[in-house]
């Protein structure tokens, strides 16, 4: 199983444009034929919760129907972030498009209190089944909260992925929360950051993964965007990219 995570800088709410950049980076990607290409927190408009308020769409935005089509075309998973409206209430979403055509939605459950007066927490827990082996899907904040982490494992996850925009102090934290939990349940810790102007911060990249022993196998840059892959067979390889115009 190859999961490829994918480093990128969003333009602030600027949906046209982040679907444009996802499917170069999307192209990229499936050179290495990941089972799954996972992006950053809110990854097609940046995280900008005051720029969201006003969101008005679900899963089914038709602007994002791109990433069904290559996910069929490449027989791949694609995850990408982005807000969710379901009814009056605004969350932090990922859709995964399955190349069969459909698609899963998990939303965020753990809310940092800086996000509370904007987005509804998510109720349900989502884990991927792919070839077997049992991901978690985590976003951000939830992602070092023990009770979310705890969670998981109580639902049978052999893999647990973190899809973030975090700044420098944030990853610093991650960093050690990872190791600690990678090595007490001896499963991989795998982190997809975003980097570039996020809200009033600056997202710190250093997109890694942790093996079964606690162990930072491989990591990217804190601002070039890149693709890093885990390869359950084999050791994960860094496939950093500068950006080009």
């Amino acid at each position: 199983m190859k999961i490829s995570l994918v480093q990128i800088e969003a333009i602030p709410c600027n949906i046209r444009e982040n679907c444009a950049k996802h499917v170069q980076w999307i192209d990229r990607a499936v050179r290495q034929k990941p089972d799954l290409i996972v992006f950053p927190e809110l990854s097609l408009t940046g995280y900008e919760p005051a720029l969201v308020t006003k969101w008005d769409e679900d899963e089914y935005h038709p602007q994002i129907n791109v990433f069904k089509e290559l996910s069929n075309k490449h027989h791949t998973l694609i995850a990408v972030g982005c807000p969710i409206r379901k009814g009056n209430d605004l969350h932090i979403g990922m859709v995964i498009f399955q190349p069969d055509g459909g698609r899963k939605l998990y939303l965020k459950q753990d809310l940092h209190e800086d996000e509370n007066d904007i987005f509804t927490p998510g109720r349900e827990q989502v884990i991927l089944d792919i070839k077997g082996i049992k991901v978690a899907i985590a976003i951000c904040y939830e992602a070092v909260q023990n009770s979310h982490f705890d969670r998981c494992r109580e639902l049978g996850a052999d893999v647990y992925l973190a899809s973030v925009s975090k700044h420098h102090q944030g990853v610093v934290e991650a960093y050690q929360f990872f190791r600690h939990k990678a090595k007490k349940f001896k499963l991989p810790v795998l982190m997809a950051n975003s980097v570039g102007n996020c809200d009033n911060f600056l997202s710190a990249g250093g997109t890694s993964i942790w093996n079964i022993y606690g162990n930072l196998t491989d990591q990217l840059g804190y601002s070039e965007e890149g693709i890093l892959v885990f390869d359950q067979e084999k050791k994960s390889r860094s496939l950093a990219e500068e950006v080009t115009s």
